[in-house]
């Protein structure tokens, strides 16, 4: 018995000699009353040991390990390591000072040892995160300048949406009264009418930043009122009848039932006035757009439907991500920065729902559809 045990035990010291990760074995010596106990070095493997931190045995044993835990995070990671020992298991991550003075960070697995006498020690092994640690300090740093990048963004959208709106509200007043003046030959009425088409289309583009920047710093709220989905289409197809009208388009309209809807209008509008227009503006001339609503175990679906210029399958993906623009579309509709469709996402989202596109391909048409709760 006594060869055989003399056999295991020189097996397990040659393994832990040639380990790469640092193994040691802590015995406990107990302080006085409210002191923290020291963990002094019974054993450790001495070739990894010098590899990583430099320390020999001689340097080691018999000398407590808070002798080489970085003084500035000593007493959280010695509380650290009394927790992982009170549960006889588990991991630790210390700041440790190399014998050159250098500090680096070892991920330790801890677990406890209880000896056929009673008494406790603790066996330790560590393994160098140095790298893993300086490489998520850097992203950190790197997250938080995006953070303070995106902020300064949405600030100079912010302002530059207000810059612009003011004196473009005086210009479109200023137009609409010539507009209507009684002396205007066709030239300068024609003139005129150019100019609000443009401040129109300005005015459509700030819209759009601000709706984008005011969503992504969060200032959306919802205040529910009631509707029906009809209403706002009818609303819609009044809006943009001299579109419909131009590319000659049927609207067809299927409601399951048309029921009374208890959500923000003001922003459902803005989720259904952006497919609609899209689906208008994108569909080949004498089709149709099916509107299609339905209500099922409290879950609201609506889908726009059109029969136009389609989708490529690779780019449906990307469709919802802001300022995202493919040729396809731009060919049929230059204006707007692509954010649209973002904010649709976000809206949608704030009610937990989802949304989503479907396309059999370029020139193939699209369909548009989300889903909203209607009880949380």
């Amino acid at each position: 018995m006594n060869e055989n045990l003399k056999k295991s035990e020189e097996k397990y010291r040659l393994i832990c000699e040639n380990a790469n990760d640092l193994i040691a074995i802590l015995r406990i010596k107990y302080t006085p009353l409210f002191k923290i106990p020291d963990f002094l070095y019974e054993y450790i493997n001495e070739a990894a040991h010098k590899r990583v931190l430099g320390y020999s045995s001689s340097d080691l044993i018999n000398k407590p390990i808070q002798m080489i835990i970085d003084p500035r995070d000593l007493e959280d990671s010695i509380k650290t390591f009394l927790t992982v020992f009170y549960l006889e298991k588990g991991s630790a991550e210390l700041h440790i000072k190399r014998k050159d003075g250098a500090f680096v960070w070892l991920d330790f697995q801890v677990m406890v040892l209880n000896e056929v006498n009673g008494t406790q020690k603790v066996i330790l092994i560590g393994r160098d995160i140095t790298e893993k640690k300086n490489l998520l300090t850097e992203l950190q740093q790197k997250n938080k300048e995006l953070e303070e990048l995106s902020r300064l963004r949405n600030e100079f959208y912010s302002g530059l949406t207000h810059d612009i709106r003011s004196p473009l509200t005086v210009i479109k007043l200023s137009v609409e009264l010539l507009l209507n003046s009684k002396n205007l030959d066709a030239d300068q009425y024609e003139t005129l009418r150019i100019l609000q088409q443009n401040s129109d289309r300005l005015e459509h583009l700030t819209t759009e930043l601000m709706e984008y920047t005011r969503l992504k710093q969060g200032q959306i709220h919802l205040n529910a009122t009631s509707f029906r989905l009809s209403e706002i289409i009818s609303q819609l197809k009044l809006e943009l009848n001299p579109l419909i009208q131009e590319k000659g388009l049927q609207i067809i309209e299927q409601y399951n039932p048309d029921c009374e809807l208890f959500l923000d209008k003001y922003q459902i509008i803005k989720v259904i006035r952006n497919l609609f227009e899209n689906a208008i503006r994108y569909s080949f001339t004498k089709n149709q757009i099916i509107v299609t609503s339905s209500t099922h175990q409290n879950l609201w679906t609506c889908s726009i439907r059109d029969f136009g210029c389609g989708i490529a399958p690779a780019n449906l993906e990307n469709l919802f991500m802001p300022f995202t623009r493919f040729p396809e579309a731009k060919e049929m509709h230059r204006d707007g920065f692509g954010i649209g469709l973002m904010v649709c996402k976000k809206i949608i989202e704030l009610y937990a729902g989802k949304i989503w596109a479907e396309s059999a391909g370029l020139r193939k048409g699209s369909t548009f559809s989300f889903q909203i709760p209607l009880k949380f």
